[in-house]
């Protein structure tokens, strides 16, 4: 049942009481029955509880003859004729009785002792399964024929080996064209995501219900195709989204594995289709919201199929087709039950029987923890999506709701665990009660310290390196680099006394202009020598020497704010210290036809005759001054952290190393603006105001730390991450703060 049923044989029909030996089981006449040749393997189909179970011939023999005239020991006695089995025992003939009877196959009187408690009806109410998954609701419709001529039609077409070989090469290509194209500009893909609200949320949840439920004439046209019919069509609430689903039980019938696997991938394929259209349409747009929604459908159908429908830890199409691949029917119930046994045997009890299983248990334990584990992992991630997209939206209540009704469920499914578990002290194998108690006594100390032992709690904030006590050095006129002394450029070197030259600017208008102005003073000079001695002859000329002499003594001194302003150019040391050139955001070239930027020095050895305006900033000068890190954080950690707050930052520039620091300043208001330094980091999702200036989807604080240790090859804005030791918390408390700081009073 289920699985191959192992055979004893050190049992005897004389050591059974005669009441055992004489019940008379009768198989349920409407069980349907069909061959599978590929595994030698009988599957029996239940219609009311639409479940499947699996026979080997043995097992498929001795159904057939428990007809409700035969015996226990009548069909022992005609089997030991009948079968190669020569020592085939009475104790496996009564073991898969029970088993048929608690899958309820067959009809059995009452007042027969069994090891186990047979099963209610499997008959479960709508309510019932909203409790269990309240995140998939299925509402049957109506159930559709296959005769159609469109869809044999279509069918024959979509399902042709051209079209699969089309769809495989065209759609290789066509995603990696996308990929690249996506991971080359990570930033714009953060901005168009970041613009996804209001009606693009709805274009979005329309294309899901559009693409899932061609996902689903997928899996009915292959139904099509293969000549199977389609169970039944109806209406499925999956994350209460709106979508069909298709009923594709009836592939039970098809003797052949792959057959069956190709009607579970059917959908997967239908969706690859759908992806081939999106990355094309993506491809040719350049932005807007077709770009968006394009790129929305090449990534949903695609990585969104391959992590959910495709991953067989979740019961949906991936799950069937390594069922059906693998051999192993009913894949998850055995895993469920495998692991089961085996924390069973772990407690003291019976071990499981590996003949009991179609895969190793090795196989089948470690497949049960994934499930599980990806199981809660896919409905967090759902819950987390729903609670970002409800409460904003007003619909808290609507939340609660859905978190209770999981809740319920959940505690159902663990209460009857429990239960269960409680039973195997009482079974004839029970378990031991020492290691029982001692598994009790474990989840206590576990729910302990889930309560009570605080965990470290550290947060990580982006931030740039600014100077205390530095003298900026501006550009003082239009000019260019005429000549720079080496080490303001070498990370670590420095001056010894002031008035060494640092750089030399020139400005070739400035020089031309002092060449006029002493042009002109020599002139002027000249002027009033002649005049003086031609003084004594004409008083004319006489009279002019005070005015020759006034424009002299202006010229001179125009001559003199030239000098000034030329002596400017030559930027010398105030005195000892080290010149730190400013750094900016430089374009280098580019990539994948995409300008390419680094954050670098925007003065090296190599920029002779590089140009700067009045005002621009060159750099810093430093004179014994200490570096700090500038971090943007969040309300939540400004609100969190004090100036005795533990903090520690690497730079980017040595990643292997990291140093200490202090907070000497915390921001009480956001910043007004976002700064230049940070702009390229992909930690930030910005968008231009209507000044055109950056700003933060998110307010962000200004944080100011001081570093104990100045590092001498990290130069202003250069970047690094700043990690906050914040006040330790227990996983409760950490709960309790993440819920209050959502649900706030409007």
């Amino acid at each position: 049942m289920d699985t191959n049923v192992a055979m004893t044989h050190a049992a005897n029909p004389d050591d059974h009481s005669s009441k055992a030996r004489s019940v008379i089981f009768r198989l349920r006449p409407d069980i349907q029955w069909i061959h599978y040749q590929d595994t030698q393997r009988w599957v029996a189909l239940d219609p009311i509880t639409n479940a499947f179970y699996y026979f080997n011939a043995l097992e498929y023999q001795t159904a057939l003859l428990l007809d409700g005239k035969n015996s226990l020991l009548e069909v022992f006695e005609l089997l030991q004729r009948k079968s190669l089995h020569s020592k085939l025992s009475f104790t496996w003939i009564e073991k898969f009785a029970e088993k048929l009877f608690r899958t309820q196959l067959v009809e059995m009187p009452p007042g027969i002792p069994t090891n186990r408690l047979p099963t209610s009806s499997s008959n479960v109410s709508f309510f019932k399964s909203l409790l269990v998954n309240p995140l998939s609701i299925r509402i049957p419709l109506f159930r559709p024929s296959i005769d159609f001529y469109w869809a044999k039609l279509f069918a024959r077409c979509v399902f042709s080996p051209l079209a699969i070989s089309v769809l495989a090469v065209f759609l290789i290509a066509v995603s990696y064209l996308v990929a690249s194209q996506l991971l080359s500009r990570p930033r714009e893909l953060l901005y168009d995501v970041s613009k996804i609200q209001g009606d693009r949320w709805l274009a979005l949840a329309a294309l899901l219900v559009a693409i899932k439920s061609i996902h689903e004439l997928g899996h009915y046209l292959a139904c099509v195709h293969l000549k199977i019919r389609c169970a039944e069509v109806g209406a499925l609430l999956l994350c209460f989204t709106p979508c069909l689903y298709c009923d594709t039980t009836e592939s039970w019938r098809l003797s052949s594995r792959w057959q069956r696997a190709w009607i579970a991938a059917a959908g997967i394929y239908f969706e690859f289709w759908i992806a081939l259209v999106g990355g094309l349409i993506f491809l040719n747009t350049q932005s807007g919201l077709i770009h968006v929604l394009a790129g929305g459908i090449w990534l949903m159908c695609t990585l969104g199929t391959l992590v959910l429908n495709a991953n067989p830890l979740f019961r949906y199409d991936g799950y069937f087709i390594l069922s059906d691949l693998m051999k192993a029917p009913n894949l998850g119930i055995q895993a469920s039950r495998a692991l089961r046994q085996s924390f069973v045997a772990a407690l003291g009890g019976p071990k499981p029987d590996p003949m009991d299983y179609d895969l190793p248990l090795s196989w089948l334990v470690p497949f049960a923890l994934l499930s599980m584990v990806y199981r809660y992992m896919v409905f967090g991630s759902i819950i987390f999506f729903l609670w970002h997209f409800l409460i904003p939206a007003g619909l808290g209540l609507y939340f609660l709701a859905i978190i209770a009704a999981i809740s319920i469920g959940i505690l159902k499914t663990t209460t009857a665990q429990i239960h269960s578990l409680a039973a195997e002290l009482v079974a004839p194998e029970p378990i031991s009660p020492f290691r029982f108690i001692a598994m009790i006594l474990t989840a206590v100390a576990l729910v302990v310290g889930v309560c009570f032992v605080p965990l470290p709690n550290r947060t990580v904030h982006r931030g740039y390196i600014e100077y205390t006590q530095a003298t900026a050095v501006y550009a003082p006129e239009e000019s260019t680099v005429e000549s720079i002394r080496p080490q303001i450029v070498l990370p670590g070197d420095s001056v010894s006394k002031s008035g060494e030259l640092l750089l030399q600017l020139d400005n070739a208008d400035l020089r031309l202009e002092r060449l006029s102005q002493e042009h002109q003073c020599q002139q002027l000079s000249s002027r009033i020598e002649v005049y003086k001695q031609a003084a004594s002859s004409d008083e004319t000329l006489a009279a002019e020497i005070p005015t020759l002499e006034q424009m002299l003594s202006e010229a001179l001194a125009k001559r003199k704010l030239i000098d000034d302003r030329l002596e400017k150019l030559r930027i010398v040391s105030p005195g000892p210290g080290r010149f730190t050139p400013k750094t900016g955001w430089i374009s280098t070239g580019f990539q994948q036809g995409q300008p390419k930027k680094d954050w670098q020095s925007v003065l090296t050895l190599a920029d002779y005759h590089k140009r700067f305006h009045r005002g621009d900033l060159i750099g810093w000068f430093l004179q014994g001054s200490s570096q700090e890190v500038v971090a943007l954080v969040s309300a939540e950690t400004i609100r969190s952290i004090n100036f005795e707050t533990p903090v520690l930052v690497a730079c980017d520039s040595n990643p292997g190393g990291s140093f200490c620091a202090k907070i000497t300043h915390l921001s009480n208001d956001p910043i007004a603006f976002f700064p230049n330094e940070l702009s390229g980091d992909p930690m930030f999702v910005l968008q231009r105001d209507e000044r055109g200036l950056l700003q933060s989807e998110t307010p962000l604080y200004r944080v100011r730390i001081q570093i104990h240790k100045s590092d001498p090859t990290t130069g202003r804005g250069a970047l690094c991450s700043v990690r906050f030791e914040l006040p330790r918390l227990t996983l409760v408390q950490r709960v309790h703060k993440f819920i209050t700081s959502q649900f706030k009073p409007i």
